[in-house]
């Protein structure tokens, strides 16, 4: 039995950035304004004087710059498992198994967890957390989701895995082994950080304030507007675990005495891979029915959407041989390998163009950009 149960404090306040420009220690000009030159930006900055101060600002839900992207969330994980060797005879092992994950769904500690809603006219979102719905934050955009983490239960994540050895003949010169197995992950944590959702996070710009009064006390919240939902980093309602196919096939024979050749085949399979989407990118042009950008944006209520999806694949195969010599003097290996790998996500943060990550082009299209 596998049995775990963590807890994460993820914190990814957003950087404070702050801009002096030397406006603040200008020269005063005879008409008004400053005389441009004149001041210092290092000035500026020893006075305290912002030109231009950036960040997420604290909310009556997140009272600090700290706490304003701030989620934390408890994971449980359970895995009973059966698996042992049979000795069907003396050329032939059998090992086979099997092992069970259910790997509940995770709960955020305070509810600071969004997801799509596509009922709403021009987009909006359901949040886990009842209370905003109830004093009125969600105005048109938001509704109650009903449950603390989007998707349906994980409940069918059953993994067999066997293998066998055999001797075809009696010196035990020759062994050929195979192997099949299937392997799920655990709870995708690293994607999971969406907390600074509105209330719990908005970002705000000022210009031309003492730094000392940059985070005035939290202003009584109202209603979410498009304005808050300019970037959304959410939790996709499609959930699947994801799982990997292995398999193995091998022949290993001693071709003198000391001396023994092996070769491998080498397989695997990886479904609903998690990564990267734009979820609100526009969707195709169609010639023959041309509309504007504006008008083809699934969710025009809401900017940018980082979802995830677990709709990833990956798939390898390969070809191993190897030559290996045990002796009193020396020992020597000389192996090669001929492999090809697929896939249409090639790191876990892929998106869109950005070749050193790669990933899916658009939601339309979750092939990788052709380099």
């Amino acid at each position: 039995m596998d049995v775990r149960w963590w807890h994460t404090d993820q914190n990814n306040p957003g950087p404070v950035e702050l801009t002096y420009d030397g406006s603040g220690t200008a020269v005063p000009a005879a008409g008004g304004g400053t005389v441009p030159g004149t001041g210092a930006a290092f000035a500026d900055y020893l006075t305290g004087y912002v030109a231009q101060a950036t960040s997420l600002t604290p909310t009556v839900y997140a009272p600090t710059v700290a706490t304003s992207n701030q989620v934390a969330y408890s994971f449980r994980y359970f895995a009973p498992w059966v698996q042992d060797d049979w000795k069907v005879s003396q050329k032939l092992t059998i090992n086979a198994g099997i092992r069970y994950d259910l790997n509940k769904k995770p709960v955020e500690d305070l509810d600071r967890v969004f997801w799509i809603n596509p009922n709403i006219k021009g987009g909006g979102l359901y949040a886990a957390n009842k209370s905003i719905i109830d004093e009125g934050l969600g105005g048109s955009l938001y509704a109650y989701g009903g449950e603390h983490f989007p998707g349906p239960a994980q409940v069918k994540n059953f993994a067999p895995r066997v293998g066998f050895a055999y001797r075809p003949a009696n010196d035990d010169r020759t062994v050929i082994r195979a192997g099949y197995g299937i392997f799920y992950d655990t709870a995708e944590t690293k994607e999971a950080d969406d907390g600074g959702g509105y209330p719990y996070g908005t970002q705000n710009s000022v210009q031309y304030v003492n730094s000392a009064s940059l985070f005035p006390t939290a202003a009584v919240a109202a209603p979410v507007t498009s304005a808050q939902l300019g970037f959304l980093f959410i939790q996709t309602a499609r959930t699947h675990t994801p799982y990997m196919q292995d398999w193995q096939l091998s022949v290993e024979h001693e071709v003198f005495p000391g001396w023994k050749a092996e070769v491998d085949y080498l397989g695997s399979k990886g479904t609903h891979l998690l990564g990267r989407v734009w979820e609100n990118a526009p969707t195709k042009w169609d010639p023959a029915n041309p509309t504007p950008v504006s008008a083809r944006i699934p969710y025009p209520n809401i900017g940018l959407i980082l979802d995830h999806f677990f709709d990833f694949y990956s798939n390898y195969n390969a070809l191993q041989t190897k030559l290996e010599h045990s002796g009193r003097a020396y020992s020597a290996i000389l192996s090669y390998t001929y492999a090809h790998s697929l896939d249409d996500k090639s790191s876990e943060a892929g998106i869109n163009s950005i070749t050193q990550t790669l990933g899916s082009q658009t939601t339309t299209s979750l092939r990788p950009p052709t380099e």
